[in-house]
């Protein structure tokens, strides 16, 4: 309204100027007027349209910053969600590199997570994929490994007791060498791990080759008192003979299966098994050593754990060995200087038989 009134007003100051000149005579100061009117007129108009434009322009400009403001949110809301979707991308991508780092060094045996699932690289994995798992079937195999020695052992004196004559005891090593080769056999000492079957067959075999002929027991209710004495000289040397038969039985163990029923994968692995891939992984391996240099100062570190983990429980399985074999040293050592041997434990038996066949 401003505008437009300032304009109104030079255009009838100008108009009135004109018409002024036309009603009265001309004169000099006529042409002055009609400039001055032009003048005013021109002026009047070329503020209007000035203030028209600069308005237009006002408005133009402020289209164009709200249009630029909005742009920019989009931009910036468009460059938020793709920083956002990349950090996530890259967080996932770094769990997951993690997890496998982590996986490979105590993961499952044999089991490599990816993006499309578990990927298992059977019996080639690192040494590092089989921990956990190796650990976990020794934890579950202790009891048993504690308590078959034992069953062994108890089933070898019920063998033994079932023999009442020389004779029988001759026969029954005759059809066991005969029928059963594998139970006159020490061989499976030089495999690392044995079957169930062959793991049988390896315990009665340590009967019968420390003790193929074992000696009789006499009939009970016998009060002789040369009874008496073949009796209390054969459990003498039954339990002497048994320092030298777990010896052997510990070593079965070390080579008997870690399971207790066919089928379980448990069962292609004992600790000797075990020992000897931690030896193939490590000390024969030709990329361990570069393996090791690669690893960071925090995974170096857990491999020295481990390793000195692993040499602890060699060195107990070793320690019991030699515990083996100075309980061997001990007896035979008291056997030579008792003189009660088998030949002497024969004597024994001879005189209890004969006094036994006087009485009847």
């Amino acid at each position: 309204m401003t505008r437009l009134s300032a304009f109104f007003k030079a255009l009838v100051l100008a108009v009135v100027l004109s018409m002024f000149t036309l009603v009265r005579p001309a004169s000099a100061q006529d042409g002055a007027l009609v400039v001055v009117a032009i003048e005013l007129f021109s002026a009047a108009v070329a503020q209007y349209f000035s203030e028209i434009l600069t308005v237009d322009l006002n408005l133009g400009m402020g289209g164009i910053r709200a249009q630029v403001a909005a742009d920019t949110i989009g931009v910036q809301n468009a460059l938020q969600h793709h920083a956002g979707a990349t950090i996530s991308a890259v967080s996932q991508q770094t769990a997951l590199l993690m997890d496998q780092a982590n996986l490979f060094e105590f993961g499952d045996m044999g089991s490599v997570r990816t993006p499309r699932g578990i990927v298992r690289l059977n019996t080639v994995a690192p040494s590092g994929c089989r921990r956990v798992r190796v650990a976990e079937m020794l934890a579950a195999a202790a009891p048993m490994r504690e308590r078959r020695p034992q069953t062994w052992k108890e089933a070898a004196e019920t063998r033994t007791r079932a023999v009442t004559s020389a004779g029988q005891a001759q026969l029954r090593l005759t059809e066991t060498v005969a029928r059963q080769p594998n139970q006159v056999s020490l061989n499976w000492m030089t495999q690392p791990t044995l079957t169930p079957t062959q793991t049988a067959d390896a315990a009665k075999s340590i009967t019968t080759i420390l003790n193929p002929l074992p000696l009789p027991t006499l009939p009970i209710g016998e009060t002789a008192p040369a009874a008496a004495e073949y009796a209390a000289a054969r459990e003498i040397l039954s339990q002497r003979m048994s320092v030298a038969e777990d010896a052997l039985r510990h070593q079965l163990e070390m080579r008997a299966p870690l399971c207790s029923t066919a089928g379980d994968p448990a069962c292609s692995s004992s600790v000797m098994s075990i020992i000897n891939q931690w030896r193939t992984d490590t000390v024969e391996s030709v990329v361990y050593p570069d393996r090791v240099q690669a690893k960071s100062s925090a995974t170096a570190a857990r491999e020295q754990v481990f390793l000195l983990s692993a040499n602890l429980y060699v060195q107990t399985e070793l320690l019991s060995s030699i515990n083996n074999l100075s309980a061997i040293m001990a007896v035979n050592t008291a056997n030579q200087l008792s003189g009660l041997d088998r030949a002497a434990a024969d004597a024994l038996y001879a005189r209890a038989v004969q006094a036994q066949d006087r009485d009847e």
